[in-house]
This record gives structure tokens, sequence and C-alpha cells, in this order.
């Protein structure tokens, strides 16, 4: 498939009912959403499936079950689709869920992390809150701030989501002030009065605070490179990662940087896993397809073209395998032999490639098996081991889930090559 980035959304994508299809629908969905259940000690799933408005819409609540529900579609998309991407990169909170993902956190170890940060944030409720920005630039908007800053009281870029979409945070007051001039330049404004001041100076003695939960839990380098927040740029390194975790607290989410590193990147699919289609809403890029995967017709329509692309991948890797044991010249003069080495494992190879079954790529098994039907015509062919060892390379070139790695410590190491 082609190169493909995951991204995960924060806070503002909740709903009532969020997450209940795929609970119904998917055994690995149900056990998060169980584990979370066990984990907080309350029922997380009845307060996603049934729960009111505003209960949904408290700090705690509303992290954890966005935090929940966008790792349980993800476990449904490790299950059906199984793409590894070359990102990964989450908005906010959805940072800890590509963490999460990536294999840095354990699930409930992430879980008491992100309860944690509601609640040292929590303490910050009285002290300010956040304001969505539209329609104005950048410039236009850090001068402002600026402006309306002092020493003791300040406001300044907390989000900065599109060109011209910002989340601003700072002390009540302050955003009050700026909330006035931008309406009068033509900006459009919605605070977040529910919303502790994320991203802002204002939280930097949170920093410390979260740090200091983190370094409870033990920690892995992630398994795809993450694109942090508050550098734009990605790395696998799980102390960097935790660093820039903590800095996020305090420090500006360089969101559209973000999204222009992974477009630069080659990256042709972006699928955002979450309750809903938020972050996908903000990429307009006729080269990029944008997939929201909490939506049922997007995940349908995902699964569908990956089993139609493992499909041809598994006919390409027949019929490639059907050329190189034809091609390979043979050196075995025994009749008997040929037969039962090289002609009967042929015809089993035709058949698999005329054969309509569903079988896929992804199938190690098969794979498997087909790779020993051309060993042993290779062998009885009496073809060297260096010859051998280059068909195999070019037969599995160019398939996703194999590699020379998988040649070697897999396929060659329990079968082992004779000459």
């Amino acid at each position: 498939m082609e190169k493909t980035a995951l991204i995960f959304p924060g806070q503002g994508c909740q709903y009532i009912g969020m997450g209940k299809s795929i609970f119904d629908e998917y055994n690995v969905a149900r056990e998060v959403f169980e584990e979370a259940n066990e984990v907080l000690g309350f029922n997380l799933s009845k307060l996603c499936f049934e729960g009111g408005f505003s209960e949904l819409n408290r700090l705690r609540n509303m992290l954890l079950s966005i935090f929940t529900v966008s790792v349980a579609l993800y476990k449904v998309f490790e299950k059906e689709v199984g793409i590894n991407p070359e990102f990964v990169a989450g908005h906010s909170l959805g940072e800890y869920t590509a963490l999460t993902c990536s294999g840095v956190f354990t699930f409930s170890d992430a879980l008491k992390i992100v309860d944690k940060r509601s609640m040292i944030a929590k303490k910050y409720n009285k002290q300010g809150h956040m304001t969505i920005v539209n329609d104005i630039g950048l410039k236009d908007l850090t001068n402002i701030c600026k402006e309306f800053s002092n020493h003791q009281e300040y406001v300044s870029i907390a989000c900065s989501n599109t060109a011209k979409q910002y989340v601003i945070s700072g002390h009540d007051n302050k955003l009050d002030e700026v909330g006035e001039k931008l309406i009068n330049m033509g900006a459009q404004i919605t605070p977040f009065m529910m919303s502790p001041p994320f991203h802002s100076k204002i939280m930097a003695s949170a920093k410390a605070e979260l740090l200091e939960e983190i370094e409870k839990y033990s920690i892995q380098d992630a398994k795809w490179p993450i694109i942090s927040n508050v550098t734009a740029t990605a790395t696998l390194n799980s102390q960097q990662l935790i660093q820039n975790l903590a800095d996020q607290m305090c420090s500006e989410v360089r969101w559209n940087e973000s999204m222009r590193f992974i477009i630069n990147s080659d990256i042709h699919n972006i699928i955002e896993i979450g309750p809903q289609k938020i972050l996908g809403n903000l990429i307009h890029n006729p080269k990029i397809n944008v997939l929201a995967y909490g939506k049922k017709n997007d995940r349908d329509n995902l699964s569908i073209s990956v089993i139609a692309k493992r499909k041809e991948n598994y006919r390409k890797f027949i019929k490639k395998c059907v050329k190189s044991v034809v091609c390979t010249p043979n050196y075995n003069v025994n009749y008997d032999e040929y037969k039962s080495g090289v002609i009967i494992p042929y015809e089993r190879l035709e058949k698999l490639l005329q054969s309509n079954t569903d079988i896929y790529e992804d199938d190690e098994k098969t794979v498997a098996e087909i790779m020993n039907l051309v060993k042993l015509i290779f062998i009885t062919k009496k073809v060297p081991i260096l010859e051998q060892k280059t068909r195999y390379k070019e037969i599995i070139k160019d398939m996703e889930n194999y590699d020379n790695d998988w040649l070697d410590e897999v396929f060659l190491a329990e079968n082992p090559v004779r000459g």
C-alpha cells in the first residue's frame, strides 16, 4: 500500500455513543473498554455509550473517554488492516494515544498517566482557559497576543492547527480582551470554557509533576517514528518522546508544521483514528487521501481496499515464484527425482495461481508453504546455494510484510538451504 501516516485527535471529538459500534462488533475493542473499566475503577464504557453530555464533557471523563475510544479503534485497525505507518502523530491528548499505539506505553499505564494529567490540569481551571480562533494569520495573532500580555497575565498561541486556525490559551480576562479585538478584526472565536489553559506557560509548573508520574512506568522506544507536538519532527527515542510530552503541557502544539512534515515525506494516505473526523477536516491537499477510521464507511472502504491489494500482491508473489522456477536451469538428470521434486510442486504452484481462494500476502503460513515448494524445486534442480538465496530475495522484493530479515530469520532459519 502507498505510504500511510496515522493521526490521533485530542479534545473536541467526543460525543455520546462513541465507541459503541466497535464495542459490539469487535472483541479487541471490547477488551480495551473492559481493561479501562478495571484500571479506572468505574464504568467508562457506560459513560461513552449512554452518559449525559455534561458528564462526558467534564475534563477527566472527556480525556479518558477520547483516549480509550481512540486506542480501541486502533486495535481494530491493527487487526483488520494491519498497515505499518511511516509516521504517527497525535494532537495534544492524541499524542498520548500515538505513544501508546506505538508501544511506548502499555494501555493500562497510559490510562493512569492521562488520568493524572487531567487531575494536574484541573488545578489550573480557575486561572484561565482556551479559545479557538479562525480566519486570522499567524503574524497578526502573535502581535495581538503580545499587545495584551504583561508579566503577570498573558495570552499566547497554544495550537497552530492550520494557516488560518489557531487555539490561544491564557488568563481569562486577557482572553476576553484579545477576543474582543479579534472579533473587531473579522476573526471568529469559540471559547473552550471547560478547558484549562493547556499549552501555555501558566501550566509550566505542571510539567515536573507530569514527568514525575510518567517516570513511575516502564517505557519502550516507539515502533514507528512519532512526530512531536513541540518540535514538529519525528523520533523513535522514548526518552526524547517523554520529554516532549512533558514540554507539551506548557508549549505550543505545532500541528500545521507536523502536517507539513508528513506531506513533505511523500505520504499519500492519512488515517485519523479517533471518535470522529476532526483533524482530517483541517487537511486540504488533493494529493492526500484522508480517511476517518471512526466512521464505519471509511473503515469498510479501507478494509475492502487493503484486502484487494493483498490479494493482488499474493498473485504477484505466486507469479514471481512460477517465473523463478521456470527460468532456473536444471542440473538433475534423474527423471524420478525431477518428477517428484519439480513437476509435482510446480503443478501445485500453478494450481494456487489459478485458485480463487481468499489467500493474502500476510498469510505467513501459506507464503512459507509456497516458498518451500520453490525451495524443493531449486534443491531438486541442484541449483547452487548462492543462486537460490538470490532468487528468494528477488521473489520477496516489494512485498509489504516480508523482507530479507524475514527470509533469513524466519524462513531460512526454519528451512535451511541446501544444494
